[in-house]
């Protein structure tokens, strides 16, 4: 299979899973063999996440992290955010008895990233759209119009906020079949690693 065939058919798979559709998991391999092969993934979404930094260093923001700052940093960071996440997890899926889904479970979440990258774009814009309208401290002495645009955005970009994480809830169900719980590790783990490094950060520069 060309690289070409495997990323339409990763980006395919990862669209039938957001449409909760669990057979887009057939779209996926489960050797090692297609795990890594589904790490091409981190160059699709590294332009959505220079976006994101792009749109972080536009909007003017006195508590800036410092990887939004520095490319460098930025780029060290991102590639810690998506590997060590998957460390931690591979040692649970095999403490969990789940160890055969695991190479499953890593194209599945590699590949939906992809998705999850764009969500993430959107988020980062409706927010900063949301403070170019209207300062959230101030709601109430800003215009009717523009407290009205803002408000919806705000309450989008939570929306997207929320259908990203729960996307990778339901990849790690679908994919693990290890009940309800173990994925929702997968996502603390996540969400916590990327807010963790984020502090790390801000404490050393």
């Amino acid at each position: 299979m060309s690289m070409m065939s495997a990323i339409l058919r990763g980006l395919h798979g990862s669209w039938r899973l957001l449409m909760l559709d669990s057979r887009g998991l057939a779209h996926f391999e489960s050797t090692p063999r297609g795990a890594l092969t589904s790490f091409w993934a981190m160059l699709l979404v590294l332009p959505l996440d220079l976006a994101v930094r792009a749109i972080d260093i536009a909007v003017p923001s006195g508590d800036m992290p410092p990887e939004s700052r520095n490319l460098g940093l930025h780029l060290a960071l991102y590639v810690i955010g998506w590997l060590l996440p998957l460390i931690i997890i591979y040692a649970l899926v095999r403490w969990y008895g789940r160890g055969d889904r695991f190479w499953l479970f890593l194209s599945a979440l590699n590949w939906s990233q992809v998705l999850q990258g764009i969500g993430m774009l959107l988020f980062t814009g409706l927010l900063a759209g949301t403070g170019s309208l209207v300062d959230l401290g101030a709601v109430a002495q800003a215009p009717p119009l523009n407290a009205v645009v803002g408000a919806f955005a705000a309450l989008l970009a939570m929306g997207i906020f929320v259908v990203i994480y729960g996307y990778e809830w339901y990849v790690a169900w679908v994919s693990l079949e290890a009940g309800v719980a173990l994925p929702i590790i997968v996502v603390l783990l996540d969400f916590v690693t990327g807010a963790g490094l984020s502090k790390a950060a801000s404490a050393i520069f």
